[in-house]
């Protein structure tokens, strides 16, 4: 299956303890393959009811009869029967976003897996457990942002199922469209365009030109031009990507929907914000069809449709709209989730631009409030939450107060430098706005105290007649 990674991933990479169900299995013997008992039938009609209710998207009815299948095999002595249950639930609650339980129990399935193979009684592994457990991990450690075991995790699944299937596969073509969207993170674009072009290849090759396969792969490889700056050759693959899926989904399938935001994507990186709402509002409109106007599904494209209304200038649409996507975040995700968290900045900086200067301060305060109350909260995301407040009180006129909150900033990049980049001007972006990145590969010494220079600049160069214009 082929899966994407999730915008703000690393607000959950925070998980709950390990839990009693993943407790150590005892010691395979030397060359104990076999086991010494079995948990069969029982185990697999288990299984089979945790796969229904998996395949449903209802994971949490599914821990209850993995659970219990992995009990019993325990219980019994079944090596296999544990290794096959390790894994149904390891997916599982990765689902659930308890990434260490999920670690836990796909580390220690790998390893009974292996001991299985090179016993001396090895099953042949019917069900292909060497390749899905390393696959498994590389996924879950790309969702948790620990993108080098990630790498390391993919380019072993890789070479199992080279050896077991051969590199021509469509599902080996999925793994290296995996591994290319890791890439998307890292932002090693060109390591990335290597592992999307062979994956394009290979779907051309095994599902013909054009089909729906072929329109993934020249969809990573048009997203991975476009981050590269390289505009026309990206514009190829995307926009006959979308056709494809268009054409063979419709407009309200997520494929299509996916491809509309690439659309939407490109033409902002081309400066015509105009064409981009066009697409990012065909977007809104089929999630709207497809999940309501109230979801938190809808909550994504609406969101997009207002970033670029602010952009565009028309700050009071852009205020209405990111205070809608904060409205249903509350009530559906409650005030301590990432999203609502995201949501709070974007109504500071829409209502900032909006000249409603105390209700920006009153957003980034309250979402600052909120990220920090998060269990585990990351600091690099509560700083961007600090600084929208520091720009709404320079824009209150409270320069003073503006630069301390900005120093806090600074003082809790300094503390968290080890475990998260800091920030930097980002071309192409910011020749056409302000904006600001977290750049992983700037060093924090070097950039925090000509940042805090150009505040202090800033800071003096406003003129107070403007901050006593614009505080109504």
């Amino acid at each position: 299956m082929k899966r994407s990674l999730l915008a703000w991933a690393a607000w959950l990479c925070v998980a709950a303890a390990g839990s009693p169900v993943v407790a150590q299995t005892p010691a395979v013997a030397p060359g104990a393959g076999a086991a010494s008992g079995s948990c069969q039938p029982a185990a697999d009609e288990l299984l089979a009811i945790g796969d229904k209710a998996f395949g449903e998207e209802r994971y949490q009815d599914a821990i209850p009869s993995f659970e219990e299948a992995l009990r019993l095999c325990r219980a019994a002595g079944d090596v296999r029967g544990v290794s096959a249950a390790l894994l149904e639930y390891g997916q599982t609650v990765h689902h659930l976003n308890r990434y260490a339980d999920s670690e836990a129990a796909l580390l220690e399935g790998w390893a009974l897996r292996q001991k299985i193979d090179s016993s001396a009684t090895p099953d042949g592994d019917p069900d292909r457990e060497g390749v899905h457990y390393p696959a498994e991990l590389m996924y879950l450690y790309r969702q948790s942002s620990r993108f080098d075991l990630a790498w390391q995790w993919g380019e072993i699944a890789l070479r199992v199922k080279a050896k077991s299937e051969g590199t021509r596969t469509s599902s080996y073509g999925t793994l290296l469209s995996n591994l290319s969207g890791i890439t998307l993170m890292t932002r090693d674009y060109a390591r990335g365009l290597v592992y999307a072009k062979e994956a394009m290849d290979i779907w051309e090759h095994t599902s013909g030109t054009d089909s729906t396969d072929h329109a993934w792969g020249m969809r990573d490889v048009g997203v991975l031009l476009l981050r590269q700056g390289k505009q026309q050759e990206a514009y190829y693959y995307l926009e006959r990507a979308y056709r494809i899926r268009l054409a063979a989904f419709g407009q309200d399938r997520t494929e299509t929907q996916t491809s509309t935001q690439d659309m939407a994507a490109w033409y902002t990186e081309t400066g015509n914000d105009a064409a981009a709402l066009t697409f990012a509002e065909q977007g809104l409109a089929s999630a709207v069809r497809r999940f309501g106007p109230e979801s938190v599904n809808s909550t994504y494209a609406l969101a997009r449709v207002s970033a670029i209304h602010l952009r565009l200038g028309e700050a009071a649409k852009a205020a209405s709209e990111a205070e809608q996507v904060l409205r249903i975040r509350r009530a559906t995700l409650g005030e301590h989730h990432a999203q609502t968290i995201s949501a709070w900045q974007d109504v500071a900086s829409a209502q900032l631009a909006n000249n409603r200067l105390g209700r920006s301060a009153a957003a980034a305060q309250a979402g600052f409030d909120a990220c920090r109350a998060m269990p585990g909260g990351i600091a690099a995301s509560c700083v961007w939450l600090q600084l929208a407040h520091a720009k709404a009180l320079l824009a209150l006129g409270q320069a003073q107060p503006a630069l301390e909150e900005a120093e806090r900033a600074a003082a809790v990049a300094r503390a968290a430098q080890g475990s998260w980049a800091v920030m930097s001007a980002s071309p192409p972006c910011c020749e056409r706005r302000r904006c600001w990145r977290w750049d992983a590969t700037s060093k924090p010494r070097a950039h925090w105290p000509s940042w805090r220079s150009a505040w202090r600049r800033y800071l003096i160069r406003w003129p107070m007649a403007r901050l006593k214009w614009i505080w109504r």
